[in-house]
């Protein structure tokens, strides 16, 4: 245990020691911290990109139902659009054009009448057309334009509710806990989170495990390290230094990124669409077993990747060797995401008992859905049985791999050294 001690703090020691390290941390603050203030800067550039349209209302009283049909838009979704209603001179096609050319306006609307036609005819004009532009206007007009269809069809506003009206009337849930939208979609953040930190974690901190311990070996260091402690002792103690030193970059960036959106409001408040996120919200439990699979996933793969370290020479060559573990964890990660959707499928609930796709697929059923307790436990039972296995395996590959003076196969190093 002491010389797993040591291992580990020479581990954290030197990752936490290399530019590398604080300069990724430095980037993480500082996209945090941008992210938490892109939804006021959104605001303060949206207000100031008002998009002014003119209109020339050739049937008559047309403009009255642009306007209304724009404050009845709800505040939150209306487009940052003004109206400019255009008559006279003003309304010539030439003059408009050349107040648009000039950017007095973004465009302008013309609503002309047709023969055998009750429904206005629509037309843009606009110096650069653009999806955002398109769909402002398309929330204006397509309200006016459905009155005229619905009128054609002679169906009534209360007939097209009737027509609309969910197929579904009536929804029985069986589950003790029904939870709302607005609880799934911050299940689903979480899960999505959860996965998307270990798979980084996965493939930034894997290749400096990897590249650290083929250095070593081409400096001949782990030769002198093998004299003092086990094979498996190394192996564990590099994987809880790396561990500890990424632990300590994410709780930078937690700490400093939940102060940010503390003081900006976000904390309570934060949503995405029209859904809401509350981080305040998030049960204990579901922290805790957050914590609990990333170690779980974090040790599942970190000793495939500081063995593939050891079957090379130089840390050039490592590439290749941790290409099966990148493909696994590439595919553990979308049997996962697949949960999702479908918590409750037999992918889903089979993955969720597999190694190395088990710890990010048991999270994500647990914070969908409600689970066996007997599935968990038997979950993490597999995971740390797997990891134990992992570790003896490592840890042969280690010794094969350093008193190997040249480069060796997977097998090779599972067999030992002769």
């Amino acid at each position: 245990m002491r010389a797993i001690q040591t291992i580990a703090a020479r581990e954290f020691r030197q990752v936490i020691g290399t530019r590398a390290f604080a300069l990724t941390t430095l980037v993480g603050l500082l996209v945090l911290i941008a992210i938490s203030f892109i939804p006021t800067a959104m605001n303060y550039f949206e207000r100031r990109d008002l998009i002014k349209i003119a209109v020339t209302d050739a049937i008559g009283g047309q403009y009255e139902l642009l306007e209304n049909s724009l404050l009845s838009i709800p505040e939150e979704n209306r487009p940052n659009v003004q109206l400019i209603e255009v008559v006279g001179e003003e309304s010539d096609p030439a003059v408009l054009e050349a107040r648009v050319q000039d950017g007095s306006y973004t465009g302008y609307v013309s609503l002309t009448a047709e023969p055998n036609r009750s429904e206005p005819v629509f037309t843009l004009v606009a110096k650069r057309v653009y999806p955002s532009l398109i769909s402002s206007l398309e929330l204006i007009l397509r309200p006016i334009a459905l009155q005229y269809r619905l009128a054609d069809l002679r169906i009534s506003p209360e007939e097209l509710n009737q027509l609309n009206a969910p197929t579904l009337t009536q929804v029985i849930s069986l589950a003790e806990e029904q939870q709302d939208m607005e609880s799934v979609f911050t299940s689903q953040i979480l899960a999505y989170l959860m996965l998307f930190l270990l798979y980084m974690t996965l493939i930034g901190y894997g290749s400096v495990l990897t590249n650290g311990v083929a250095a070593e070996k081409g400096s001949r260091v782990m030769e002198m390290m093998l004299v003092s402690a086990r094979p498996t002792d190394l192996l564990l103690g590099k994987m809880i230094g790396l561990g500890l030193a990424s632990f300590l970059q994410y709780l930078v960036w937690i700490t400093v990124g939940i102060g940010v959106t503390w003081l900006t409001g976000a904390f309570t408040s934060l949503s995405i669409g029209s859904l809401p996120f509350e981080l305040a919200s998030v049960p204990l439990s579901t922290a805790l077993y957050f914590l609990l699979f990333y170690l779980l996933g974090y040790f599942s793969y970190a000793g495939i990747f500081a063995a593939a370290g050891c079957l090379v020479n130089r840390p050039e060559e490592s590439s290749q060797t941790v290409m099966p573990a990148t493909f696994v964890l590439m595919v553990a990660f979308f049997l996962a995401y697949s949960g999702l959707m479908s918590p409750e499928s037999t992918v889903a609930r089979v993955s969720s008992l597999l190694p190395l796709v088990a710890p990010m697929a048991m999270f994500t059923r647990i914070v969908m859905t409600t689970v066996p307790w007997y599935e968990i436990v038997l979950s993490i039972v597999i995971t740390i049985g797997f990891i134990q296995l992992s570790i003896m395996a490592g840890g042969r590959i280690y010794r094969a791999g350093v008193l190997s003076a040249r480069r060796i196969s997977w097998m090779e190093g599972l067999r030992g050294s002769r």
